[in-house]
């Protein structure tokens, strides 16, 4: 039989027991029986309150949980990108969610206690950055994607870019993306992008937008022959829809005016249309136009060299008439 109070944990012994009888005939000892015992050590358990959520700006902090067995609490992090732990204070790192485990690995007198955790969340302003850093589009044309954001903050609630966007494009505030069509061509513009949540404005992102213009030809009609004095139409017209500027080459020839061409002498009329482009268009390749301006139109005149002829009843007769203009 065992009796009294262990007062130290142990790990299983082996212990021989025998039994010895004494009697009038003498004293006898049994075979020894061997018995493994072990002594546990008391349980404990480890109380590790919540912790409020922080702001990832916040300066380190100290942290505290208690054993039933009176003994030391250790701290680890779990989560050490986001926060970590030195003794009893934590440093936060980025924002996540932060999760920290306490433990107490127990003495002689106790076993190990079960690991308790805690975990909250860590916020900041956003982080962010882009795919790429500038992108050229086109007058007219869907720019698509131009590029992706990446967030390695808190969480953005919207979105700002500064200057505004060219005409026909737009800047979408809960996304943060491009889209459209630009309507007017620009020179590589730098903009500023940034992201904003309740705790804050992220650092400014650039991004480069390039808008070419569009190109744009004429088509201009050919004149037909003209006589001194006579009045055409310049049909000259633009795939922009802008105006030409028509301009007459041979000035001593003939003149336009508003879109009529007006022969003033005979020789060759030359008229060049143009298109400068503007805002959107870039500048189209002259067409040049030439006719032939005659002095006179003269009538036609006819001279026969027989005036009279004679014929009779059924007899074939053949004359031979020439004549001049």
């Amino acid at each position: 039989m065992f009796t009294g109070t262990p007062t130290a944990k142990q790990s299983y012994s082996s212990y021989n027991i025998t039994a010895t009888i004494r009697s009038s005939t003498g004293t006898y000892t049994s075979a020894a029986v061997a018995l493994s015992a072990r002594v546990l050590g008391i349980t404990q358990t480890i109380t590790f309150g919540t912790i409020a959520d922080k702001v990832v700006t916040v300066a380190p902090f100290t942290i505290s949980a208690t054993a039933s067995s009176a003994l030391t609490v250790s701290f680890a992090s779990t989560t050490t990108s986001v926060c970590t732990v030195s003794g009893t204070t934590v440093t936060l790192v980025s924002a996540g969610m932060c999760t920290i485990t306490a433990s107490q690995s127990g003495s002689s007198s106790y076993e190990a206690a079960a690991n308790v955790s805690q975990s909250f969340t860590v916020t900041s302003k956003p982080i962010i950055s882009l795919s790429q850093s500038s992108a050229t589009f086109s007058v007219d044309t869907l720019i698509g994607s131009p590029y992706s954001i990446t967030n390695t903050g808190g969480p953005a609630v919207s979105y700002a870019i500064s200057p505004a966007v060219p005409d026909g494009m737009s800047f979408d505030t809960t996304t943060g993306l491009l889209s459209g069509a630009p309507e007017v061509g620009q020179s590589a513009t730098p903009y500023s992008i940034t992201a904003t949540n309740s705790v804050g404005t992220s650092n400014p992102v650039t991004f480069t937008i390039t808008v070419n213009k569009a190109s744009q030809s004429i088509t201009f009609d050919q004149f037909h022959g003209m006589v001194v004095g006579d009045t055409q139409t310049v049909s000259a017209t633009t795939s922009s829809g802008l105006a030409t500027v028509n301009t007459v080459d041979t000035p001593t020839v003939c003149h336009v005016v508003g879109a009529t061409l007006v022969a003033d002498t005979a020789g060759v009329c030359k008229v060049t249309a143009s298109q400068p482009g503007d805002a959107s268009y870039l500048s189209a390749v002259s067409v040049q136009r030439s006719v032939t301006v005659a002095s006179v139109l003269l009538a036609p005149s006819l001279v026969i060299d027989n005036t009279s002829a004679s014929f009779y009843i059924n007899l074939p007769r053949s004359e031979e008439h020439t004549s001049e203009l």
